[in-house]
């Protein structure tokens, strides 16, 4: 198995999970792990590998982050189906944003 680029640091923190090509389809999600270049996340939503999605944290406070990705594995579990994705479209200030959200989603 190749090793990742990214350091994943491991989390649980919940998530809107929307299909930008499908606005019915959408739902809440977990996240398990997250990288400044992806993510896992649990949920119920069907996904297909390919398929573009967008990732909205509320934080405490009500700010939301929301990530453009794209799923890259699809694994099934009990009751729901864990997605690794790759982030894409990241500029300078969304990776800014993004270090500041794994930071803060990871704080123990």
């Amino acid at each position: 198995m190749a090793e990742r680029k990214n350091k994943r640091k491991h989390t649980l923190v919940l998530l809107d999970v929307i299909d930008p090509e499908d606005p019915h389809k959408h739902g809440r999600g977990a996240v398990v792990d997250i990288s400044s270049g992806g993510a896992a996340f649990e949920s119920a939503v069907d996904f297909e590998e390919g398929d573009p999605v967008e990732l909205r944290f509320t934080l405490p406070g009500g700010k939301v982050y929301a990530m453009n990705a794209v799923v890259r594995r699809a694994r099934e579990r009990t009751g729901a189906t864990v997605y690794g994705v790759q982030f894409q479209d990241l500029g300078f200030f969304e990776k800014l944003r993004l270090k500041k959200l794994i930071s803060h989603v990871t704080k123990n």
